[in-house]
């Protein structure tokens, strides 16, 4: 046997979404050119359930809670002003994916991540020489696979 056996499986690399294909769209449906990172996750509660006749225990989802964020290049300070002028308020986001690679159809998607509220906005940064991104994490209530 060889270094190279062309009878075993491997992975098509082309079947791997590219992130380079993932947009943003806010509540009014109008996509979000300044996002280069967005993250949406769930973190489950457990209750440990202690078993008999089992030496490791369970666990019980019980509840969860939806955390995320978004990377925003600066493009104007409207959305900082609209965040830190009304911390209160709830956005939706549609995150999508949409690789045109026909080998990568079946990894594209649309989740709307609902109840969105931002945990902190910096209302001012920068760094000579670079350009100005900004990290907004979020918690959200809800989400549903469109």
């Amino acid at each position: 046997m060889g270094a190279y056996d062309k009878d075993l499986p491997f992975l098509n690399v082309r079947k791997i979404a590219r992130g380079k294909y993932g947009r943003v769209f806010d509540e009014l449906g109008t996509f979000m050119d300044n996002v280069s990172e967005f993250e949406a996750k769930i973190k489950f509660d457990k209750k440990k359930v202690e078993r008999a006749n089992a030496f490791m225990d369970g666990n019980r989802v019980t509840g969860g809670s939806g955390a995320g964020k978004m990377k925003i290049h600066f493009t104007n300070a409207e959305f900082i002003k609209k965040v830190s002028q009304n911390p209160d308020a709830y956005y939706t986001f549609i995150g999508e994916l949409e690789d045109p690679d026909p080998e990568t159809t079946a990894a594209n998607y649309q989740v709307v991540i609902k109840g969105v509220n931002f945990d902190e906005i910096p209302i001012h940064a920068f760094k000579v020489k670079d350009t100005i991104e900004i990290d907004v994490p979020f918690t959200f209530e809800d989400w549903e696979f469109l």
